[in-house]
């Protein structure tokens, strides 16, 4: 961030690389609507952009995108909570008769499940999960974002975990 900050638009670009992929997961867990999140997405970046100037160097990058990004989110689940979103399903292979084929095709179908699962957790467990599995956040910084104590995002997390599990096996799968 230091480097951006001094002009070099190359520190944008490794910010950007590093951060992409564990934030527009977060924050496609967070909204649901992958179109939703891509706006999300760019909006949460715009904000980096615009915090450039009077970036304090002493503020973790990680964390400061992560709040950005969770009240832009929350903001619009707000904002459209009864409006229902189509989700994109998993594409699968007609010919499962190869090993390693028919062992993506579970990963994929597995993968799909467990994102499903993620859907209908609540939010506030949803996004501590997201944050923690996602993002690789510690709980010390989850509870920063979140404006929850580390208690709280120890117990959501531990609901959270045990609602995926049983939603995982009742959709016949197991441990």
């Amino acid at each position: 961030m230091a480097a951006y900050c001094a002009g070099d638009a190359d520190g944008f670009n490794a910010l950007y690389t590093r951060h992409q992929g564990k934030l527009y997961r977060y924050v496609l867990r967070t909204v649901i609507a992958p179109q939703v999140a891509s706006d999300v997405f760019q909006d949460t970046w715009m904000k980096l952009v615009q915090a450039a100037p009077t970036w304090n160097t002493v503020r973790t990058v990680a964390p400061w995108l992560y709040t950005v990004a969770r009240n832009r989110a929350l903001d619009h689940v707000k904002l459209f909570k009864n409006q229902v979103y189509e989700s994109p399903e998993f594409e699968t292979a007609a010919d499962d008769t190869d090993d390693d084929l028919s062992n993506l095709l579970h990963n994929q179908r597995l993968g799909a499940a467990l994102i499903a699962a993620v859907k209908t957790l609540p939010l506030p467990q949803r996004e501590a999960f997201a944050l923690q599995a996602d993002a690789g956040l510690s709980l010390d910084e989850i509870a920063n974002i979140t404006g929850a104590n580390i208690e709280t995002v120890k117990s959501r997390l531990r609901y959270a975990r045990v609602a995926l599990k049983a939603v995982l096996k009742q959709g016949g799968w197991h441990d």
